[in-house]
């Protein structure tokens, strides 16, 4: 088994970036791959991939530059010996939703984010909030794999069979500028569904999405989750008297 764990970047790397990556556990031969997104972030991807492509590996680990990763991370994702799965992820903007979206909304091309289902595993896996960021569950659990819509590209693991099936550019931003970030994530994962594979998440592995030194995950999402009224977009921090 041949691995690439492969990085879209801008500028230098962050030291809880480079010291994830450095305790990655990886099964079988391992390769790193950086590339300067001088063209943007979707520009950058697509000529991750093309280098991905040349080479023999089987597997890309896909890390933006500002992920945390646990170190069983990789073989977690591998274990489910799916084509396409990522880590569960959350915005590093507050309230900290997670990066997860499952139905169409009334609006086309628009999703709802899963906040119930999030919101119900991590009360039936506290052990993910004490550990925050980032996190793993240990062992497996079942129902840890779900189904996607719409996910990101923060960590997740992409067998050559998805690029190989689907028709360049990989990423790309419709009706947006190439320096979009999520924008790319979500055309990546409808090219790849359109390819006929389906998206995973697995929510027993917690990516950590850096904000400078500080690592955003669950338990962030938990605490705003506490404060935030989401059919009203309204936030309300008590406050003595």
């Amino acid at each position: 088994m041949n691995i690439a764990v492969c990085t879209t970047a801008i500028g230098p790397p962050n030291w809880r970036y480079v010291e994830s990556i450095m305790g990655l556990r990886v099964p079988g031969r391992f390769t790193f791959k950086r590339v300067h997104g001088k063209d943007g972030v979707a520009g950058g991807h697509n000529r991750l991939i093309k280098w991905f492509l040349a080479t023999d590996n089987d597997w890309m680990l896909h890390l933006d530059a500002d992920a945390c990763v646990h170190p069983y991370t990789l073989e977690r994702l591998l274990s489910w010996d799916e084509p396409l799965v990522s880590a569960l992820a959350f915005k590093r903007a507050a309230p900290y939703v997670p990066v997860v979206f499952i139905g169409e909304t009334n609006r086309p091309g628009e999703f709802d984010i899963a906040l119930d289902l999030v919101k119900t595993w991590a009360r039936e896996h506290p052990d993910l909030l004490a550990m925050n960021k980032p996190a793993l569950v240990h062992p497996r659990p079942d129902g840890a794999l779900v189904a996607v819509d719409r996910t990101g590209t923060h960590c997740t693991l992409i067998h050559r069979c998805v690029f190989e099936a689907i028709e360049p550019p990989w990423f790309e931003c419709s009706g947006k500028n190439a320096w979009c970030g999520s924008g790319s994530d979500f055309d990546f994962h409808a090219k790849a569904l359109a390819a006929g594979f389906t998206s995973y998440v697995d929510l027993s592995v917690v990516a950590g999405h850096l904000n400078g030194d500080s690592s955003i995950g669950l338990l962030d999402f938990m605490a705003w989750d506490a404060v935030t009224e989401w059919e009203t977009k309204e936030i309300t921090i008590p406050t003595e008297d």
